[in-house]
């Protein structure tokens, strides 16, 4: 109990970095910036908010936003949301082998709890790697599109997820 409270605490900067994400901003965007994003977004939610390593409030934005970026990746290629949620996914499972083989972690779940807050670290650094990278896209997304168009867009991506057995 007391190594959760150390983790929380030595988190508190690694939460502070995936807060300022969505505001961070760098010139240029990319498909491939705003899906490895998404696809850390995803593994942060997947793996640490379980652990309370992550608020509700943050991972619901993080979820929100992934979904956000996936249709912003299908309007800036002219993708199908198909062809984008596969690529989606790849790039994920992509990311988690990286992130597990390049800090020669094994599977997460498996890990003692002192690898957590290393684990949770790389993928703040990945993250602030590639979301601000994106954001220009995001941004024009939002002032371009109307919201009803975007929350369409969103509800087809949740399908096309859903086919593949995610959430």
């Amino acid at each position: 109990m007391q190594l959760q409270t150390v983790l929380r605490r030595a988190s508190a900067g690694l939460l502070v970095g995936l807060t300022m994400i969505s505001q961070a901003q760098a010139v240029g965007s990319s498909k491939d910036d705003n899906l490895m994003c998404a696809a850390y977004m995803d593994i942060a939610v997947a793996d640490l908010y379980p652990l309370k390593l992550i608020p509700y409030d943050k991972a619901k934005q993080m979820l929100s936003s992934r979904f956000l970026r996936l249709a912003t990746t299908s309007i800036s290629t002219d993708e199908s949301i198909s062809a984008v949620v596969d690529s989606f996914i790849n790039s994920r499972n992509q990311a988690r082998e990286a992130l597990l083989k390049n800090n020669q972690f094994n599977d997460l779940r498996l890990n003692p709890e002192g690898d957590l807050l290393t684990y949770a670290q790389a993928i703040d650094k990945q993250m602030n790697q590639h979301c601000p990278k994106g954001n220009a896209s995001y941004e024009a997304m939002a002032n371009d599109y109307d919201r009803e168009d975007i929350l369409a867009m969103v509800v087809e991506i949740s399908k096309e997820l859903k086919k593949h057995g995610e959430k």
